[in-house]
Parts: structure tokens; C-alpha cells; sequence
């Protein structure tokens, strides 16, 4: 009952600090603008917590790693008015790397899947600096994704022949 209660006064400490804001800065933070993206996050963090308060199936995390990763990020450009969409969309694609590592890591160790949760963290963090550096530093492109991919293959198989 305590947890409940500590909730509760946690919740209407939070609503009512956005309801003093609403009243004296001129932004409305109770439209429904504002609030959509925790229609994701929400529940994200609630497959998240289920996980780690009821010991349910890790596969759960999955769902709940790229639910609170997209909401986070819809959190920001909802915030930004999304100007900044063009620059972060492969946090997509990190939020399936999240949601498959947290699974790696309360599941058995697959090393298979370990290597495609590498593999989308790569692609999402290189089409990250494209995005935003892209134009600036020439080795940067999306032509280049393919023989950068084989080199970080080739280096995972060199260490793993050395190391394993």
C-alpha cells in the first residue's frame, strides 16, 4: 500500500507542477500534443517493469526496450516541433538494438543474436553521423556503409580466431 500511495503523491506532485507552469508561462503542456508520445512510453516502461517486478519472460523486454526508446525519442521531437525528424531516424533501428540486447542479457547468451544486435547498433550509429556530419567529412556516406560493414566483420572474426 505504501508503494501505491508513494506513486500517487509522485503523480499529482508532477501534474500539479505542469498545471503551475500552464498557468504562468504561456505554453499548454496538458494538449494532447504534448502528451501522445506516452501512449508509447508508458506502456514500454510498464512491459519493463513487469519484467524486472514479476520475473515474467525476458522476450517481454524486447517490446518494452523499443516501446520506451520510441517514446523518448517522440518525447524530444515533439518537443523540438520535429525539426530534427531528418537527423534522427535511425534511432528506429537503436531501439530494436535495445530491446534485443536487453533480451541478450536476461535470456540465454546467443551469440548469433549478439552479432545482429551489433550489426543494428553499427548501422543505426553510422547513419547517425551520416546524418549529421555526413556533409562535412567526406568518409561518411552510405556508399561507404558496405565496406565499412565487411572491415568490422572481418575485425570480429580476427579477434574471435585470436581470443575464442
Amino acid at each position: 500500500m505504501k508503494k501505491r500511495n508513494t506513486l500517487l503523491g509522485f503523480i499529482m506532485i508532477f501534474v500539479g507542477s505542469l498545471l503551475v507552469a500552464a498557468q504562468i508561462s504561456d505554453m499548454h503542456f496538458l494538449s494532447f500534443s504534448n502528451f501522445w508520445p506516452l501512449a508509447i512510453l508508458v506502456p514500454g516502461i510498464m512491459l519493463e517493469l513487469s519484467f524486472f517486478s514479476f520475473k515474467t519472460e525476458p522476450a517481454i523486454l524486447v517490446l518494452g526496450g523499443i516501446f520506451t526508446t520510441i517514446g523518448l525519442l517522440f518525447i524530444f521531437e515533439t518537443s523540438t516541433k520535429w525539426t530534427y525528424i531528418t537527423e534522427t531516424w535511425s534511432i528506429y533501428t537503436f531501439s530494436l538494438a535495445i530491446g534485443l540486447f536487453q533480451y541478450y542479457l536476461y535470456s540465454k547468451k546467443n551469440k548469433l543474436l549478439l552479432f545482429f544486435i551489433f550489426l543494428l547498433l553499427f548501422v543505426s550509429i553510422f547513419s547517425f553521423a551520416i546524418n549529421i556530419l555526413g556533409s562535412r567529412y567526406i568518409w561518411l556516406s552510405y556508399g561507404l556503409l558496405l565496406p565499412y560493414l565487411v572491415i568490422v566483420i572481418g575485425i570480429y572474426i580476427f579477434f574471435k580466431n585470436i581470443f575464442g
